[in-house]
């Protein structure tokens, strides 16, 4: 009896540390760990660092975009900069599948909220809409309202129906990252894609499968570790707004 108390507090002990004893190796040392791939062309340029010519690797990058959210405010890739965000193509006047992508962004945001090193800190949420024609800033904003989304992470975007389809299809790479419905239309793969600070693809994800969108949480989670890494020469002090050089 004594034996199994033991060995159900070291099961305890053991659940209670790994979650703490991984943040710190991902945010101590120059030790290389996994993060999550980059998604998207990547092109070759050649770059002087120290007087030397070296060729670089440069990575995909969503391009710049504005449209205009449930406030009627403009807003876009500039005022994601500098962000982890999830973006999410569904409407709001969709059928369950919709609802089941709005659920799961909430789940999102819940998890990145509720994690004492983060707590939501430069996290964003980019719901864009996939029938422009019916969301309205005004339906936008009594969704948002009905979901108790906050206004400081949530922004419901819409626009003209070309852009927005050219936005998914070129811009966020659906053309290429969701497989085509028998339709056509790539919207309906219910995709949600993991933008880092820099504007890059790195995670994509079916916005309608809890295994799927904890799958995305965790990268998430590695991403903010990776920006909490120190700066060469820097000592250890994490924190999420830390840059690599």
């Amino acid at each position: 009896m004594k034996k199994q108390r033991i060995l159900i507090s070291a099961a305890v002990l053991a659940v209670l540390l790994v979650p703490s004893i991984l943040y710190f190796l991902l945010t101590s040392g120059e030790h290389n760990f996994s993060t999550p791939p980059y998604y998207g062309p990547r092109y070759a340029v050649e770059v002087v660092k120290k007087g030397r010519t070296k060729t670089d690797t440069v990575h995909y990058t969503v391009p710049k975009f504005e449209l205009v959210n449930q406030n009627g405010q403009p807003f876009g890739s500039a005022n994601l900069a500098g962000k982890i965000y999830v973006a999410a193509f569904f409407s709001t006047t969709g059928g369950e599948e919709d609802n089941r992508m709005a659920t799961l962004l909430k789940d999102i945001e819940g998890k990145i909220l509720n994690d004492h090193r983060i707590k939501g800190k430069n996290f964003a949420i980019a719901a864009i809409t996939t029938s422009p024609e019916r969301d309205s800033t005004a339906i936008l904003k009594a969704y948002a309202k009905r979901l108790n989304a906050n206004d400081t992470i949530w922004n419901f975007l819409t626009g003209p129906k070309d852009t927005i389809l050219k936005l998914g299809n070129e811009g966020f790479l659906l053309n290429e990252l969701a497989k085509p419905a028998p339709n056509g239309n790539v919207f309906l793969a219910h995709k949600f894609l993991l933008i880092d600070k820099e504007g890059h693809i790195r995670g994509v994800c079916n916005g309608t499968i809890l295994m799927e969108t904890n799958k995305m949480v965790e990268d998430i989670k590695t991403l903010y570790a990776w920006y909490a890494r120190p700066k060469k020469g820097q000592k250890n002090i994490p924190g999420v707004e830390q840059h690599r050089d």
